[in-house]
């Protein structure tokens, strides 16, 4: 998690969906995925969280409690792949680009440069 607020937000959830109301926990992908897709927590946060393979969130807290952790990463295990995949969608699809605006740069380069010349001459 990127801050501490979300450290804390991820624990309540924990603590609701595992301790308060077990019943609920089916939901609880749920719930983190719409802190996902709100841009509360960021996808390459919620990704270390998952794969850290000692407890992540603040050990301090009262709502701490590492197997109620280790059964909430479980139940994301399919969401952090579904991220895994669309982040690295997202940076390939970018790093595609990228040499394509070099190309335009060098052309407009050029065309200066040709611009250029034929204002000197």
């Amino acid at each position: 998690m990127s801050g501490m607020g979300s450290q804390r937000v991820m624990q309540a959830l924990i603590y609701m969906h595992f301790h308060k109301y077990p019943e609920m926990k089916s939901q609880f992908p749920t719930g983190v995925y719409q802190l996902y897709e709100n841009s509360f927590i960021t996808g390459e946060a919620l990704v270390a969280w998952h794969g850290a393979p000692k407890s992540y969130l603040d050990k301090s807290s009262c709502m701490h409690d590492r197997k109620s952790e280790k059964e909430a990463k479980a139940q994301l295990d399919e969401m952090v792949e579904y991220i895994k995949s669309c982040e690295g969608e997202y940076d390939e699809e970018y790093d595609e680009e990228a040499p394509e605006e070099k190309k335009v740069e060098e052309k407009e380069k050029s065309a200066a440069q040709l611009q250029q010349e034929m204002i000197e001459a």
